[in-house]
């Protein structure tokens, strides 16, 4: 039986700025595939320097912020959902601790990391480690303790900046919104969104929990953009 699971978010898409047909064209403008859930907004390109001529959409930045925000709510979500399973059909998990990391934020398919989304990136991209209690409750979150396991390398770059490019605050802030009149610092304004409204990310751990009813130790799923 399951009992131990480290589990990693993927949240890269490298289809993004992956090489399409008529790159060779030099007259050729490059564009990012578009997606039809994309306002005007999300369709324009962020044109940061990259290795490549193609240019990420905002939407696509957006996606991936969203993607990679992991707070210690939203851990102690994902630990219910898997132990407990939506389908009837599903017998309980004896899931006993839960390790949550996540990779790949804005990584979009070319080998240079852009500062002013790696700021946010690693700002958002926790890791947590979710541990059932022994003590009986009728309440499972009243049984859970979660530490946080963010690495010492990604908290060297916490506080680096507390600006934001332009460009990228106007994504961040469609996201999280500016609460009351006083501008707080990013870093302490964003939060992940609830599991319940994130349908994606839930069939995906629905789907580990069909595939994995006896056991499991380490799992990675990556988000289907």
């Amino acid at each position: 039986m399951l009992q131990d699971l480290s589990l990693t978010l993927d949240c890269s898409d490298t289809r993004v700025l992956a090489e399409q047909e008529g790159d060779d064209d030099s007259n050729a403008e490059l564009e990012s595939p578009n997606d039809p859930s994309f306002d005007e907004f999300d369709q324009k390109m962020l044109k940061v320097p990259l290795d490549y001529n193609r240019y990420p959409r905002k939407g696509h930045v957006r996606d991936a912020f969203i993607n990679c925000a992991v707070d210690e709510n939203l851990a102690r979500s994902i630990f219910v959902v898997i132990l407990s399973g939506k389908n009837k059909s599903i017998r309980p998990l004896l899931l006993c601790r839960l390790k949550i990391d996540v990779i790949g934020g804005c990584s979009f398919g070319t080998s240079v990391s852009v500062s002013i989304l790696s700021d946010v990136i690693d700002e958002l991209s926790r890791s947590w480690t979710v541990e059932r209690s022994l003590v009986q409750a009728d309440d499972i979150l009243q049984k859970l303790e979660v530490h946080e396991g963010t690495n010492q390398i990604q908290q060297r770059h916490f506080g680096c900046s507390d600006s934001l490019h332009p460009e990228v605050e106007q994504i961040f802030r469609r996201i999280w919104p500016t609460k009351g009149k006083k501008v707080l610092n990013w870093r302490k304004e964003w939060h992940s969104l609830p599991l319940a409204s994130n349908m994606e990310l839930k069939c995906l751990f629905q789907a580990f929990i069909v595939e994995n009813k006896a056991a499991a130790t380490i799992t990675t799923i990556q988000f289907d953009h």
